[in-house]
């Protein structure tokens, strides 16, 4: 699948088989709608959360990609549901990412299953941090 959402391109290639040899999830994902250094901080945090799902990820500025080979099919379906995931999580986050010091949190927030990020808008509240969606 080749697609465009708003400003980021959006490539996903997977093959589920009996063959596990055969089986691959390959994905890449650049753009956006702000500066260069918030969708850089986007592409570190998809590449961390790409990490921790057992892929091997390259980044280059803006750019993640991210490849995953030879599971069972279980596996690349199960892998599949966590990058639709990721798409909708990572939509708007390059413009809500202020500084580097994001990039944990809301990795940790999607690997909680926190995905419309309610941890850190319930913290934001006069003397706090937090980011708002």
């Amino acid at each position: 699948m080749n697609a465009r959402m708003d400003f980021h391109f959006i490539m996903i290639d997977a093959v589920a088989s009996p063959e596990p040899r055969s089986n691959h999830v390959k994905f890449r994902f650049k753009g956006g709608g702000t500066s260069l250094a918030r969708r850089r901080r986007r592409a570190l945090c998809i590449g961390e959360i790409f990490e921790r799902y057992g892929f091997s990820v390259d980044i280059k500025e803006d750019l993640v990609n991210a490849s995953l080979q030879g599971a069972v099919s279980e596996a690349i379906e199960e892998k599949l549901v966590m990058v639709g995931r990721i798409l909708g999580f990572t939509r708007l986050l390059d413009a809500a990412m202020g500084d580097d010091t994001m990039i944990p949190v809301v990795v940790r927030a999607f690997m909680v299953g926190d995905y419309a990020l309610s941890r850190l808008t319930e913290k934001n509240e006069p003397g706090r941090s937090g980011i708002r969606m």
